[in-house]
């Protein structure tokens, strides 16, 4: 009986693992004076699932950009960072990641850029 509780265990543990967790993303700096180059640092746990990263921002003012990469899987760092040359604006940045069928969303994360005027 308790060998049938631990593979059942070991085995919810193991479909636990690779779901895995959302990317978060951190940024720096969150404010600046233009013209801004911030960098985005994205954590992602590595998973034989992972396909696409992608780093995406938008404004107020209709600015938008988006950056993806092609992941290799369970071989991929832990950590990407990316640098985004940015004007005066408030923006939003988001992280995602195709993992099998399913996009998963870090937080988003606002970053003010402003005018030297």
């Amino acid at each position: 009986m308790k060998l049938r509780a631990a593979l059942l265990f070991s085995s919810l543990l193991g479909v636990s693992t690779a779901v895995g967790s959302s990317p978060t993303l951190r940024m720096s700096p969150q404010q600046a004076f233009e013209p801004a180059t911030v960098r985005a640092t994205v954590t992602l746990e590595p998973n034989y699932l992972n396909q696409v990263l992608c780093l995406s921002w938008d404004s107020q003012d209709g600015e938008m950009g988006q950056n993806c990469r092609t992941l290799d899987g369970q071989y991929e760092p832990k950590t990407r960072t990316y640098e985004v040359k940015l004007s005066a604006g408030q923006y939003l940045f988001q992280a995602s990641v195709e993992r099998g069928p399913q996009w998963l969303f870090s937080a988003r994360v606002p970053v003010s850029v402003l005018s030297k005027q």
